[in-house]
């Protein structure tokens, strides 16, 4: 395996961006680089304890392979795969984004997954080299208070988003990478002078600036806000921590980017049959259960089970746009930065 690449600096520096804080090499080193233990299955997870943990557990239950989990934030973790190179611990990559997956696997660091797990899934989350895969996906939306927001004021685009009528009223959560993927897509598909634009616009018009998703959501369904950009899985934990059926998810139709479907997926580091078969695991019909009814996300297997997202994945997505994605992130968060949307 080649050492850290031209490229593979970029990438680190993208992620090392999009999480706010990359820490120093030696730091990272210490606290992930840690020798494997014989015998186990080493796991680097992005994905939070909470949400991923009893899937982990569940696996290990059922066939007998000890698991060590590294929880931490996706864009460290995989900026920590590229500088530890071959001697990483790392067999399994668990990602909440597609463009850190993309990295990883222009970098070099992910094996070839077997044709029988590419060939559960939608052809269009799979890397065209079969280099990771796509477990579960979330739509960006905006969820709305329909009450405040009839459906003839809806945006189609978020180019509307900059109109004064919505002075006061959006919230938004610049910090969450989720965001920051989004915009980075928009930018890919736009550029730059216009995603500036776009970001100039809603800057002028005050938005409630809040740390994460869920704070959003609240935002809109307490009344603080009218209108605010998620991933669309965050209404249906409101609604079932409330019993109600309140908010309201709207998709823009507008064919700019405004629609964004990130995925939560994996890649395999090492020639393991133990990594396998926890990627098997995570295709099959219980984990992908436990998506779909638990965290309200949408199963990206072939004939997944049924799931109250009550949307449909956005049109044209496009798994080969997760490499895009991951080179304009470090502009897209200079860009948030300029607007002053971000400190």
């Amino acid at each position: 395996m080649p050492s850290v690449s031209f490229f593979s600096r970029s990438a680190l520096a993208a992620l090392c961006v999009v999480s706010l804080a990359c820490p120093a090499k030696q730091e990272r080193t210490a606290e992930l680089a840690k020798a494997a233990p014989s015998g186990k299955l080493i796991v680097y997870s992005g994905r939070s304890e909470t949400l991923i943990g009893p899937v982990l557990k569940q696996f290990q239950e059922k066939t007998g392979i000890v698991t060590e989990v590294r929880w931490g934030d996706t864009g460290e973790l995989a900026a920590a795969i590229l500088e530890e190179g071959d001697k990483s611990p790392a067999k399994v990559f668990l990602a909440q984004d597609g463009g850190a997956l993309a990295s990883l696997a222009a970098a070099g660091r992910l094996k070839e997954l077997p044709t029988e797990l590419r060939e559960q899934v939608e052809p269009r989350w799979v890397d065209p080299n079969g280099r990771w895969i796509g477990l579960s996906g979330r739509v960006r939306v905006l969820v709305v208070d329909p009450a405040k927001v009839p459906e003839a004021e809806r945006p189609k685009s978020l180019r509307e988003l900059a109109d004064k009528k919505w002075e006061g009223r959006i919230a938004l959560a610049p910090s969450n990478a989720s965001l920051q993927a989004h915009l980075a897509a928009w930018r890919a598909k736009n550029g730059g002078e216009d995603l500036q634009k776009l970001l100039a616009g809603i800057a002028a018009n005050k938005p409630i600036l809040l740390p994460k998703n869920p704070a959003v959501v609240e935002a809109v369904l307490t009344g603080e806000a009218d209108i605010g950009l998620v991933n669309h899985y965050y209404l249906g934990q409101a609604r079932k921590q409330r019993n109600a059926e309140v908010g309201l998810n709207h998709l823009p139709t507008a064919d700019d980017g405004s629609a964004f479907v990130n995925i939560a997926g994996a890649g395999i580091l090492a020639d393991d049959p133990a990594a396998i078969e926890l990627v098997r695991f995570l295709l099959g019909p219980e984990t992908q259960n436990h998506f779909a009814t638990n965290t309200f996300e949408i199963p990206l297997v072939k004939n997944p089970p049924a799931h109250q997202a009550g949307l449909e994945l956005a049109a044209g997505a496009d798994a080969l746009h997760f490499a895009k994605v991951a080179a304009e992130l470090p502009a897209t968060v200079q860009d948030l930065r300029a607007s002053g949307l971000l400190p």
